[in-house]
């Protein structure tokens, strides 16, 4: 039998500890949101890029099996309020993408993707659907500015991305644009703002937000 001074002095020790677990859920908000980098591969090369991405899987990508490890934990500790943010390189290059999202999904995460949409097609548009609460697709102007720094013909695809994100019903779209001397003039904002604009416009179907947000070019070669 315990006595009653151990008891007295084991119920001061709970006591205290639950005040300071009360002190610092106070001081120490919750985990809101997190951001990883699935693959630091890209199917693009564009100059201004932070990240430095490697080409066509020449690039490192966390697993399937250690994400999913790494995140039952992040559900244990934080619960699964956290909105998780998938990028890259370009985060469709990883070699198991689809699967990561369905994992994910299935912990019961909120998830967004960063991405420039040139991967998003009509073969996957429903796992991403089915999946996805955001997604980021990179538009850095009208079709010779961006093609200038990300590709010929990248425009385009990423004008088809958003054309069958929007379809599919993602709930929230974003476009960013990164901007540089290039891009700065008026005409620039006025003219991806009116291009974005009219892939939604009198259409049935679309997300439940579109927002736009310009981001500086930092990694500019």
């Amino acid at each position: 039998m315990f006595s009653q001074s151990l008891l007295r002095f084991l119920h001061q020790v709970h006591s205290a500890l639950w005040r300071w677990r009360h002190l610092v859920e106070q001081r120490y908000p919750k985990l809101q949101s997190m951001t990883i980098e699935l693959t630091s591969s890209c199917n693009l090369a564009c100059p201004h890029c932070c990240m430095d991405a490697a080409r066509a899987g020449a690039g490192h990508e966390i697993s399937r099996e250690a994400l999913v490890q790494f995140m039952g934990k992040v559900k244990k500790t934080f619960g699964t309020g956290v909105f998780l943010t998938l990028t890259g390189g370009e985060p469709l290059m990883h070699s198991q993408a689809l699967e990561v999202l369905a994992d994910l999904k299935a912990q019961g995460f909120v998830l967004g993707l960063i991405t420039n949409g040139a991967l998003i097609t009509e073969r996957n548009i429903s796992a991403l659907s089915a999946a996805l609460s955001s997604v980021s697709v990179s538009v850095d102007g009208l079709a010779a500015a961006h093609d200038l720094r990300r590709g010929a013909g990248s425009f385009d695809r990423a004008m088809h991305a958003l054309q069958l994100l929007s379809a599919a019903r993602i709930p929230q779209l974003m476009v960013n644009s990164a901007v540089h001397e290039g891009n700065l003039p008026k005409q620039f904002l006025s003219g991806t703002a009116r291009s974005v604009r009219e892939n939604y416009e009198g259409r049935k179907t679309g997300p439940t937000e579109l927002r736009w947000s310009l981001t500086a070019a930092t990694g500019l070669k």
